[in-house]
């Protein structure tokens, strides 16, 4: 059995009012110590780590360019790529510009970390075959925004696939 295993990064800090609001995903102890100070709930790359590897497996982390400074995570990220984890783009639709910008996104990503970034996953899902016709033509190896349920099929989208 394969099981693909990845995480959306979309923000990696939330403001308590933020938090509180929906505070039903976490336990009481984890909002104390959010509203303390001692503990960035949306900051869990160590954790998803030592979980994962806990588990013997590896995961993709999708990450955005443009929702946040990727300084302040930029030696979470490293760590990961170094420890054998996939990092994909997590590419945010926004402007006219989209080959300009996919491009840039994935320049600078790869860049930042010293790695080849093959993966893409739209944010929020909100692909189109425009879309994946562009990460076809910049190179991607693999879409992962189109879900089982859309596709009838659990493998990796390749982008060969874009032709329907």
């Amino acid at each position: 059995m394969l099981i693909g295993l990845s995480h959306d990064v979309d923000s990696v800090r939330k403001p308590f009012r933020h938090v509180w609001r929906v505070r039903d995903r976490f336990t009481v102890k984890q909002l104390l110590l959010h509203a303390l100070g001692v503990k960035n709930l949306y900051d869990n790359f160590v954790d998803l780590m030592e979980l994962e590897e806990s588990q013997g497996v590896r995961s993709t982390f999708f990450i955005p360019v443009v929702l946040f400074n990727l300084d302040d995570v930029e030696d979470h990220l490293k760590r990961l790529v170094k420890g054998g984890w996939e990092i994909g783009l997590h590419f945010v639709v926004e402007g006219s510009q989209l080959r300009a910008l996919l491009r840039m996104e994935k320049e600078y990503l790869a860049s930042l970390l010293s790695t080849s970034i093959e993966g893409v996953r739209t944010h929020n899902l909100a692909v189109t075959k425009e879309l994946l016709r562009l990460y076809d033509e910049e190179g991607f190896v693999y879409d992962s925004s189109l879900r089982m349920e859309e596709e009838g099929r659990s493998t990796p989208f390749r982008l060969s696939y874009t032709e329907r």
